[in-house]
C-alpha cells in the first residue's frame, strides 16, 4: 500500500491520516479549505486520536 495525501500510513498500532475539507458560502464559493493531519494510536480500548495539526497551505 502506498502513502500520500489520499492514502493513510498504517501500522499495527498507529495510523496517520491527512484530511482536506472545503467550506462554502451561500453562493457556492469556497472560502476555506482546511487540511488537518491526525495521528491515531491503537489502545486496548480501541483507536484514539493522539495528535492533530492544522496544515498550512
Amino acid at each position: 500500500m502506498g502513502t500520500g495525501p489520499d492514502r493513510p500510513r498504517v501500522e499495527r498500532t498507529a495510523v496517520t491520516i491527512e484530511v482536506s475539507w472545503a467550506c462554502y458560502d451561500r453562493s457556492g464559493a469556497a472560502f476555506q479549505r482546511p487540511r488537518v493531519f491526525y495521528f491515531l494510536a491503537r489502545t486496548p480500548d480501541g483507536w484514539r486520536i493522539t495528535t492533530s495539526a492544522v496544515l498550512a497551505d
